[in-house]
C-alpha cells in the first residue's frame, strides 16, 4: 500500500508491477507496455478459491507481527487456530469473498487508484490486520467485495513452487531462463 501510494504521485505512470526483489523481467518493459496496450483495460491478478486457506480469513491471530509467531508455541497455536477457522468463521466473513492469490501482481493505475483511495477513505485493509498470510488474501478480497471484472486470474509470472515448500524454486542457471523468454511471462 505505500508502496502504491508513492507510485501513484508520479503521473506518468500506468502500470504497477509488484515484485520482489528475486524477480528477473523476462521481457523488457517496452514489451511489456505494448502488449497490455493491446489487452486493454486488464489487471493481471491471481484471485482464485482455494477452500484449504480459507481459515486464514476466518480467525483472527493475535501474535502474528511477534517473535512468538516462530517459537514451537506460536507454532503449536498456529495449528490450532488452523483447526478452528476450517470448522467455525470466528470473523463471519461471507463464504464467497474468501479468495486466495500470490502477492505478486500488475495492476493499471485505475485499479491501484481504487485501492488506495478505499485504504485512505474507509481503511479498508485494516481488517487483514490479524489474518495470516494476509499478502496473499487481501487485494483479491478487494477485487471480488468492489466487484472489480476486469481482471485475469494470472499475474504472468513463472512461479514453482515444489510440493511441500513454502517459497518458489530458484531458476539458477541460463537455459532455463532462456526458455522462459520464450514463453508467455513477464517476470
Amino acid at each position: 500500500l505505500i508502496l502504491l501510494k508513492h507510485s501513484l504521485q508520479y503521473k506518468s505512470i500506468e502500470y504497477f508491477h509488484l515484485i520482489s526483489g528475486e524477480c528477473l523481467p523476462l521481457k523488457s518493459f517496452d514489451y511489456i507496455e505494448k502488449e497490455w496496450d493491446i489487452l486493454g483495460d486488464i489487471n493481471f491478478i491471481e484471485c482464485r478459491k482455494r477452500k484449504v486457506v480459507d481459515w486464514r480469513l476466518r480467525v483472527n491471530v493475535l501474535y502474528l507481527n511477534s517473535n512468538y509467531t516462530r517459537t514451537f508455541f506460536g507454532r503449536i497455536s498456529n495449528r490450532i487456530h488452523r483447526v478452528l477457522g476450517d470448522f467455525f468463521n470466528f470473523t463471519k466473513w461471507d463464504d464467497e469473498l474468501l479468495w486466495y492469490g500470490s502477492q505478486w501482481f500488475s495492476i493499471n493505475r485505475n485499479l491501484a487508484e481504487r485501492i488506495v483511495k478505499s485504504d485512505v477513505e474507509d481503511n479498508y485493509f485494516d481488517k487483514f490486520k490479524y489474518k495470516a498470510c494476509c499478502d496473499e488474501h487481501a487485494f483479491q478480497v478487494f477485487i471480488k467485495e468492489k466487484g472489480i471484472l476486469n481482471f485475469v486470474d494470472n499475474n504472468k509470472r513463472f512461479i514453482d513452487f515444489q510440493k511441500n515448500r513454502s517459497s518458489p524454486k530458484y531458476i539458477d542457471n541460463i537455459e532455463d531462463i532462456n526458455r522462459l523468454v520464450e514463453l508467455d511471462f513477464w517476470f
